[in-house]
């Protein structure tokens, strides 16, 4: 029995270390030395001229000897390692949360990326064209309600194309200028973010092309002018002293407009037509 207490005493020296990984080795050594120990002794019994009847009574006794030692130790053992476990708790308890609150953080965040991914689908240019046009035909031409036309707001108007006033207010703006340089209907099957990138990587081209048609619906209007001028003193028989020649005044205006830094925002407000929609007629 001698190095059972030695191998006891090692085992408790290790415990008293906190070394579980060489506490949980030793009691793994501890039994099997155990169990060999007392297969020899049973071995050597069975071998010996002593009646069989008393070689089992010693065989009992010392298993139940052994087995009252056995569980001594294991029961010190077990108060020892209620007291560590009740000493390292609160940190292990403490981890436990760290890593819960973690998983879900994670879980947290799976969560509003999965929320984020699933947003309403981005409206594609043709779809938010065919809304504005909607939009300002029920403004400019009412809608019937009990066979009386009726007026609406443009907010009523949005309320009815099911897009926000201030949403489609800014398409507005992204059409007229973007129309200036591509045809909206080749690129009706795309998102309206595919349009707002092409608007912002050619935005001097649109200015330039912004300038030109100001330009044209200049001299458009100055020949209409001049033609009613000249049909005024024609009737009057006057043309030497009222013919005035509209070029003087172009340079003038279209130099105005290329300098007003502000016509860039309010240029889309002004052009923009819409044609009756034969769906809602």
């Amino acid at each position: 029995m001698f190095f059972l207490i030695v191998k006891l005493k090692i085992f408790f020296e290790l415990h008293n270390l906190g070394n579980d990984q060489n506490i949980n080795q030793e009691w793994k050594i501890f039994f099997q030395e155990f169990h060999d120990y007392f297969c020899s002794k049973k071995a050597t019994l069975s071998n010996s001229q002593v009646l069989k009847q008393g070689a089992l009574h010693l065989n009992n006794q010392l298993y139940q000897n052994s087995s009252k030692f056995l569980l001594d130790c294991f029961c010190h053992f077990c108060r020892t390692k209620v007291i560590v476990q009740n000493f390292y708790g609160t940190a292990l308890h403490n981890q436990t949360s760290i890593q819960n609150e973690y998983q879900l953080l994670l879980m947290n965040s799976n969560f509003y990326q999965d929320l984020t991914s699933k947003r309403v689908k981005e409206r594609s240019i043709g779809d938010a064209y065919d809304r504005v046009k909607q939009w300002r035909y029920f403004f400019r031409n009412g809608i019937q309600e009990n066979g009386i036309q009726k007026k609406v707001t443009l907010k009523e108007a949005a309320d009815l194309v099911k897009v926000p006033k201030k949403t489609l207010e800014d398409y507005i703006q992204i059409f007229n200028k973007a129309e200036l340089i591509v045809n909206i209907e080749e690129i009706s099957e795309k998102k309206m973010g595919y349009l707002r990138s092409f608007m912002k990587k050619n935005k001097s081209k649109i200015r330039k092309a912004m300038i030109h048609k100001k330009q044209q619906q200049i001299e458009e209007n100055l020949k209409k002018q001049n033609q009613e001028v000249y049909e005024n003193t024609k009737q009057n028989k006057n043309e030497d002293e009222s013919i005035t020649s509209p070029y003087p005044y172009q340079q003038n205006i279209l130099s105005d407009f290329c300098d007003d830094q502000n016509d860039w925002e309010q240029y889309s407000n002004n052009i923009f037509k819409i044609f009756p929609n034969p769906h809602f007629d």
